[in-house]
């Protein structure tokens, strides 16, 4: 991009991010991580999940601006989350407000997914103020993934419990490559050798079921291929880059060429999932896999579904934090952040669930505020 051209999109992603955040202070004030849900669409919660990534972009905001008041929001943030952690658990850990029906899962159980967005708060919080309460937080947190949710070290590597909970208890790839990226990034701050080990452990279990494409199921028991929980994948995996061999990391490049080329439209507008091929047959309804290849045609085009906007954010994350290693993978984070400003953006600062679905869900407005200013901190360092 051309010096202008740069500029203006610093001067336009500051203007969306300051927007959203006014946005957001005018809906719920010092409840930050309160709102609805897509789950629970008629009913506002607390949402841990939501606390964290609205922190998260605040400290980003305040590394922005050297605005205090933004390093305070973050600071709320954080205070919420240790005053309400899970009670089923002596160490920090954080799930969902409410019980989860599809897995019949209570709403006292934490999550590998929710509590690593707390504990990058944590560390995020560390690295711009040295409090040492929030590095012990984040160290917890990584004790509370191996021992109290648990861990099964197998063979190909160490895979994390997506919950410790019966029908949750078995390898979700996704969950355990965000657990790579945060012991990653507590090794990087701590030195110790465990963080290490169990970074690499974590990120070989998950790299050695990649798939020849360069994808990834969302778990061994559910093949399909979607837009967010790769977006997860890759940037907990991305987080441990350095950590790892030169294949490996060539196996990430690869990873996030599947995830650019078939979870994105060249405009910037994501894919719920990627369309179902010839090797799907036998592991999916036939129906489904025959309405795919007519909309792969273009005969079906409503089959392909547009990603949410929590998928956005994680993608501008990812895209942000790949692209500072390998500058090939900055247009997509331009053409997400410009699809979605142009397209989702509200005239009250928020965002659209997706195209023609306009309710600002506050987890999912979360994702987006951490991907903008993600996105800005790396602009800022070009």
């Amino acid at each position: 991009m051309h010096d202008t051209d740069t500029d203006n999109l610093k001067e336009d992603l500051l203007a969306a991010v300051l927007a959203h955040h006014a946005w957001r202070q005018a809906t719920n004030g010092s409840q930050i991580g309160w709102g609805v849900d897509p789950y629970v669409p008629q009913t506002p919660h607390h949402y841990p999940e939501a606390y964290a990534l609205w922190g998260q972009g605040y400290v980003s905001l305040y590394e922005l601006t050297d605005d205090p008041t933004f390093l305070r929001l973050a600071q709320d943030s954080a205070a919420w989350l240790m005053k309400n952690t899970s009670p089923r658990y002596s160490l920090p850990s954080w799930g969902l407000p409410w019980r989860w029906e599809a897995w019949q899962a209570p709403p006292d159980i934490s999550y590998v997914t929710t509590s690593v967005s707390a504990g990058q708060l944590f560390l995020a919080l560390y690295v711009v103020t040295k409090k040492a309460v929030y590095l012990d937080t984040g160290c917890k947190i990584a004790r509370w993934m191996i021992y109290e949710n648990g861990a099964d070290d197998t063979p190909s590597g160490l895979w994390l419990n997506y919950a410790n909970f019966p029908p949750l208890k078995h390898p979700i790839f996704n969950a355990t490559a965000l657990g790579s990226g945060y012991f990653a990034q507590l090794y990087r701050l701590t030195n110790l050798e465990n963080y290490k080990e169990w970074a690499l452990k974590t990120a070989r279990f998950v790299l050695t079921h990649q798939k020849p494409n360069g994808s990834w199921p969302y778990s061994v028991h559910v093949p399909t291929v979607d837009n967010v929980h790769t977006a997860y994948t890759l940037e907990g995996l991305w987080q441990a880059y350095s950590l790892l061999t030169a294949e490996q990391q060539e196996s990430l490049v690869r990873g996030a060429r599947y995830y650019r080329e078939n979870l994105f439209a060249t405009t910037g507008r994501a894919h719920q999932r990627t369309l179902f091929t010839l090797q799907d047959l036998g592991r999916i309804p036939l129906k489904r896999w025959f309405a795919d290849q007519l909309a792969r045609l273009g005969l079906l085009p409503n089959r392909i579904t547009e990603a949410p906007l929590g998928s956005y954010g994680a993608g501008l994350r990812f895209f942000a934090t790949a692209s500072q290693i390998y500058p090939d993978f900055f247009p997509s984070a331009v053409q997400i952040f410009t699809y979605v400003n142009q397209r989702l953006r509200q005239s009250d600062g928020s965002y659209a669930y997706r195209s023609g679905e306009t309710t600002p869900f506050i987890r999912h407005q979360a994702h987006w505020f951490a991907g903008m200013t993600k996105f800005a901190q790396h602009l800022q360092s070009r």
